[in-house]
């Protein structure tokens, strides 16, 4: 699934779906780089906690 950033704040990234609906993510999740009206590709997100395991399991 894809997406377009925006609004980005301290916390959280509000991203546009392709399907129209709009879902919120931590900012820890995406490239420090990232700006408004940036596409980005979820399957390619970061966990936002730094030690989580689970998917490895």
């Amino acid at each position: 699934m894809k997406g377009k950033i925006i609004d980005k704040d301290t916390l959280f990234v509000t991203v546009l779906m392709d399907d129209s609906s709009t879902r919120s993510f931590p900012i820890t999740c995406l490239p420090k780089s990232s700006t408004l009206g940036d596409e980005i590709n979820l399957y390619s997100l970061r966990s936002p906690y730094q030690n989580d395991i689970s998917n490895l399991m």
